[in-house]
């Protein structure tokens, strides 16, 4: 429906990019088959956004200034064997799009026994507003859409991160995760120097940022706590430093510290 009545492919990755943010590869749409005519998709959509409204089933999917379509669902729980269904053991969910007017995300929330209440429109519904909410700071294309009135809405807003001392590759990546839009060239090879919006200011969604690098040589430890596994590990290795992994999540502690002789060997300690 959110397309228009055709069945996609549909495919995890959606490009590579090599240590310096260039796409190597990208996936190519591939349309299955069509499913139903897009003046159907037409039709019956305002039904679906009617869902999220106050007479819906969902008004607890909805976000303000967003036009949202969706629906909930409230289904008993199969057997391990196939036969039959487990008595008081339910699965709850809200699968909704957004926005309406040019469908830009499908978000499919499933709540596997929830306890306070079996309807999606009472337990699904309020974690797709939530996700939602926290995604549009990162989605400029979707932000655009919300009602004037919704754009300095709270949860549109975070602060700009540090980015100065941080490869331009990494930093351009954390400022697109806070929505920002950045203007300069990135790679591993070159450290930020200056960023003309000073962290801590307000990030909204497509406010631009210039970040200005310069080749350096760095010979001592960098510091990589609070970065995410793939971003430490590729900063480190970029280094010529094996690295040393333990759990998932983001860097919490690290061996050398930073600040010490470059080593040939590090340690990462993730949660």
């Amino acid at each position: 429906m959110a397309n228009g009545g055709e069945l996609k492919r549909p495919f995890i990755v959606e490009r590579h990019l090599d240590a310096d943010g260039n796409t190597t590869w990208e996936a190519e749409p591939h349309t299955v088959r069509r499913v139903f005519d897009e003046d159907t998709a037409q039709k019956l959509t305002p039904a679906f956004e009617s869902v999220t409204g106050l007479d819906g089933t969902a008004p607890r999917a909805a976000v303000k200034g967003l036009r949202i379509a969706g629906k909930t669902g409230t289904a008993m729980k199969a057997r391990e064997n196939g036969y039959g269904y487990i008595q008081g053991a339910y699965k709850a969910t809200f699968v909704g799009f957004y926005p309406v007017e040019n469908p830009q995300v499908v978000l499919l929330v499933v709540m596997d026994d929830p306890q306070t209440s079996i309807y999606g429109g009472m337990v699904a519904a309020p974690v797709f507003r939530n996700t939602t909410e926290r995604w549009l700071a990162t989605m400029p294309e979707v932000a655009h859409y919300l009602a004037p009135d919704s754009m300095k809405a709270e949860n549109l807003v975070a602060p700009v991160p540090v980015l100065e001392g941080k490869p331009s590759a990494l930093a351009a990546r954390m400022a697109r995760a806070h929505g920002l839009k950045e203007g300069s060239k990135t790679n591993y090879s070159a450290l930020v120097t200056n960023q003309n919006v000073p962290a801590g200011e307000e990030a909204w969604p497509g406010r631009f940022i210039e970040l200005d690098a310069r080749i350096d040589s760095i010979s001592v430890m960098p510091d990589v706590t609070g970065l995410s596994l793939r971003d430490a590990y590729t900063w480190l290795r970029h280094l010529g430093i094996n690295v040393s992994i333990e759990g998932h999540g983001v860097v919490w502690r690290q061996s050398p510290d930073p600040g010490s002789p470059m080593p040939s060997m590090a340690s990462i300690s993730l949660n």
